[in-house]
Parts: C-alpha cells; sequence; structure tokens
C-alpha cells in the first residue's frame, strides 16, 4: 500500500470519529436522552436479609457502595438489576453476608450501551461490632458512615473515592487508583492507604503499629495519637503529620513539603534539594526519622 493511501485511510478515520465526537456532544447539549440509545432496563430490587452474620463481603460491583445504619436493627440491600445483570446476596455458612453481582451477557451484548439511572447498591446494616468488611467496586465510590465498628476493613476500587467513618480495631486497607481516601473514623492497629490520583486523609489515629500512606498525585495529612512505624510518600503532593511516632518515620517526596510535629529526644535525617530544611537539633537515638524533598521545604519542630 502506498504511503499517500495510508495517509488518506488515517485521515479519513480520524474525520469519522471526530464527526462521532462532535454528533454526540451536540446531543447532549440540546438535551438529548441518551437513555433511548439503552438497550437494558434496570428495575429496583430489594433484599430483606434475616439470618444473623459477622462480615460482610461486596465484589464485583460496578456502581456506588454505601452502607448505612440500619433504622429497624435489620438488614437490607437495595439495587437495581435487569435480566442479565443482576444481583445475589446471602449469608453463607461462615457467617459472611455476601453480595456480589452478576452479568450473564454474552460478550457481543456487552458492545451496545447501557444506562442504569440510579448507579449504587445501599447497603442498610445494624449497628453492631462485625469481623470484617470487604468490600470492591470497579467504578464507584466507596462510602461508610459512623456507627460502625469493624476488626478488618478491606476497601478498594479503581475509579472512585473512598471516605469510610467507621471504627477499625486491627487492620485498614484502602486502596484507589483515581480519587481521594478519606478516613475519620478511629483507626487501629495496622493502617495502609494507596491511591495513584488523589489526596490521603486520616483524621482520627489512635493506637497505630504502623501506618503506610502512598500517593503518586497528591498530598498526605494523617493527624492523631500514637504511631509506632510511620511511612508516607508521595511524588506530587505535600505532607503534613499531626501524630506522635514512637520508633520510625520515613517520609519521602519529590514535589511537595513535609511539615509537622515528633517527639523530642530523636535523631534525624533531611534533605531537600531545592528547598530549606528546618528540623530540631539530632540526639543519639534509637528512633530512626528520616524526610526528604527534592524540590520542597522541610520543616519539624518537637513536640
Amino acid at each position: 500500500m502506498k504511503k499517500s493511501t495510508k495517509i488518506s485511510l488515517l485521515v479519513s478515520l480520524a474525520l469519522v470519529i471526530i464527526g462521532a465526537v462532535l454528533i454526540f456532544v451536540s446531543l447532549m447539549v440540546v438535551g438529548f436522552d441518551m437513555r433511548k440509545f439503552s438497550n437494558i432496563s434496570f428495575e429496583k430490587k430489594v433484599f430483606d436479609i434475616t439470618d444473623s452474620f459477622d462480615g460482610v463481603h461486596v465484589s464485583e460491583i460496578t456502581d456506588d457502595i454505601e452502607i448505612y445504619l440500619s433504622d429497624d436493627k435489620n438488614c437490607k440491600i437495595i439495587c437495581y438489576d435487569s435480566e442479565k445483570i443482576y444481583h445475589e446476596c446471602n449469608v453463607n455458612d461462615d457467617g459472611q453476608l455476601m453480595i456480589f453481582c452478576r452479568d450473564d451477557r454474552p460478550w457481543y451484548e456487552k458492545i451496545g450501551f447501557f444506562y442504569k439511572e440510579i448507579e449504587k447498591i445501599q447497603i442498610y446494616l445494624p449497628n453492631e461490632l462485625y469481623e470484617e468488611i470487604y468490600a470492591y467496586s470497579t467504578n464507584g465510590n466507596i462510602t461508610i458512615p459512623k456507627g460502625f465498628t469493624f476488626d478488618e476493613a478491606h476497601l478498594s476500587v479503581v475509579n472512585g473515592k473512598i471516605h469510610c467513618s467507621a471504627d477499625v480495631l486491627q487492620n485498614l486497607t484502602a486502596e484507589t487508583t483515581n480519587g481521594d481516601i478519606a478516613l475519620d473514623g478511629e483507626l487501629n492497629g495496622k493502617i495502609h492507604a494507596l491511591t495513584t490520583n488523589g489526596k490521603i486523609v486520616a483524621k482520627n489515629i489512635k493506637n497505630a503499629g504502623s501506618a503506610d500512606f502512598t500517593t503518586t498525585n497528591g498530598d498526605i495529612e494523617p493527624d492523631g495519637e500514637i504511631i509506632k512505624y510511620f511511612q508516607a510518600h508521595s511524588v506530587n503532593g505535600s505532607i503534613k503529620f499531626r501524630v506522635s511516632v514512637s520508633d520510625r518515620m520515613h517520609m519521602n517526596t519529590v514535589n511537595g513539603s513535609i511539615t509537622g510535629t515528633v517527639p523530642a529526644n530523636k535523631s534525624y535525617t533531611a534533605q531537600s534539594t531545592n528547598g530549606s530544611v528546618n528540623v530540631p537539633d539530632s540526639v543519639n537515638d534509637n528512633g530512626d526519622f528520616y524526610f526528604k524533598t527534592v524540590n520542597g521545604n522541610i520543616d519539624i519542630k518537637n513536640k
């Protein structure tokens, strides 16, 4: 095929794509109802759970996962199903409330466009102590309010935010690719928070054995009381902490500042390539406090 022919075909393809995008945008601007293109209709479905359970497992969800305190101390799940895209809810033999979504469409039906008017699943739980909550969504937020207590919490989304205000007694894991992570509840034990594009905020750390916060594009802001071992890593973001660290602290960022207060009588290593460094005088101690940034200031004070 001649080079000129290839160029012509590429130009034609580009024009077709641009034309399709312009048509789509024009329809949206004039208020065209995109639901008319949908080949799937969804209806509200309610599950009433009467069996007792110790943990909650939510997986294979594409929508927002919203958890609420139940007013009548009963468990209820509200979701939106179609003939081939539907949820299943039950309590298994291990005493776990299992909630997951099934998509029985053949591959060729997944090519078409479908619209869901309400893109969320609502889970109403009694106010009790639960052993564990596991929640995973591909394209949705996870929201858990105050009033719940979990021994362990594992929260994961691909594209969405995580906002957890529940108390966690032992281990908390919160991971997302694109979204902020906000942790408001009382946190103990081991804390792990990871996001690529978003900020990480933890407001009520009580007695954590370790905390590990990592983001590529976003600030890190932990606040609370005791952490034995604390790590914070960001590429494009600042680190601002208000916690007491008893043993070790490792913090580094490329484009951002590091500020906070630490206990007295600790030894420090602090380095900034293009910024000022202000840390307390070092003394001989077993503590390992390390701060590093490339483009930013380091300002550490004694508590």
